[in-house]
């Protein structure tokens, strides 16, 4: 009896472990995710917002295809799979989603209020929630019903952010419209993920297949969508050796390896509320741009994003309460044998 209560009290651990290890990759991703702004200010003198989004997007296409040929062997199983064609429309759908993000985050980081911006923009996170519980309902809990008020109270500071946006509405209606197209991507991908997983084995593998498919109908529809509308995608000069590096920065780091450490914590952990620690992702990306860019950041920004911060802690303090409640050893067990 006490072998299997001592086998019980280590699942629970593992278990707790694994919702820690989530919450631990999507802090990751958000540190990824908030040098993104700071990238395009570097680049915003010698390329548009058009130009980043497709120059980034063909080196995180390239990288996969190379990890994809390293483990070819692995690709064709997948797309021999009876599941295939599930996977390929999941896969579609979140792309057609998440490039929308990555184009309209841009158009809105054109303009002279990035900060702002990028507040709006990750408002995402709550729109996020909501998609999975009625997209993907089976992957994760329900939400409570006083997490409900702290989605409202994000909200909210989100729509103070963008009244003090200096007459740039068109903008801040950009940064709504990226974070509309990241939070209903999610869902969809980690679907995908679930359909991938048994075939590959592995999560983290399966992550990274399902991100670099839909990264690759992102970057196709996006590109199809620029070129009609008229935009140079390509560079007219010549750029520097640090341009490219920030390019490539922006490519393997946001768009693929950032996005595969969200969706792996994300799945791990099963619990909607987890999605808010990317709310953490505008608040460093506000201080880099204030520390390294002076950018303009007036006070009902601040207000906004305060309120956006409260609710995000308000949910994520429950996570992490629950997981060390989980992790303390179950005291005055007797023991039998």
């Amino acid at each position: 009896m006490a072998a299997l209560l001592l086998w019980i009290d280590m699942m629970k651990l593992k278990t707790a472990l694994s919702k820690l290890a989530g919450a631990m990759a999507a802090m990751v991703a958000v540190l990824l995710w908030s040098m993104k702004p700071v990238y395009v200010q570097q680049l915003k003198p010698v390329l548009s917002s058009e130009q980043i989004f497709f120059l980034a997007g063909m080196i995180a296409a390239a990288t996969s295809i190379i990890i994809w040929l390293c483990r070819l062997r692995q690709t064709a199983t997948i797309l021999r799979s009876d599941k295939r064609w599930a996977i390929i429309r999941l896969t579609s759908l979140s792309g057609l989603c998440i490039g929308v993000w990555y184009w309209a985050f841009y158009k809105a980081l054109s303009g002279d209020v990035p900060a702002q911006a990028t507040i709006i923009a990750f408002t995402w996170p709550l729109l996020g929630i909501l998609a999975i519980r009625r997209f993907a309902p089976a992957l994760h809990r329900p939400l409570h019903i006083w997490e409900y008020p702290l989605l409202g109270l994000a909200f909210i500071g989100a729509a103070i952010t963008a009244s003090g946006n200096s007459g740039q509405y068109h903008l801040m209606l950009y940064a709504a419209l990226a974070a509309v197209g990241a939070g209903l991507y999610l869902p969809f991908a980690l679907r995908a993920i679930a359909l991938v997983e048994p075939i590959t084995r592995s999560r983290v593998s399966a992550s990274f297949h399902v991100i670099s498919l839909l990264n690759l109908v992102a970057l196709t529809v996006g590109a199809c969508l620029l070129a009609l509308g008229g935009h140079q995608l390509l560079p007219l000069a010549n750029l520097a050796t640090d341009h490219w590096l920030i390019l490539a920065l922006i490519g393997i780091a946001t768009y693929l390896l950032s996005e595969i450490l969200w969706c792996w914590g994300l799945s791990i952990a099963s619990s909607t509320s987890v999605a808010a620690v990317a709310f953490f992702s505008p608040v460093l990306s506000v201080i880099w741009l204030r520390t390294f860019f002076a950018a303009d950041v007036p006070g009902t920004a601040w207000l906004g994003l305060a309120l956006v911060l409260v609710a995000n802690l308000a949910l994520h303090f429950d996570v992490m309460t629950s997981l060390l409640r989980r992790l303390r050893p179950l005291k005055g067990q007797p023991e039998q044998g």
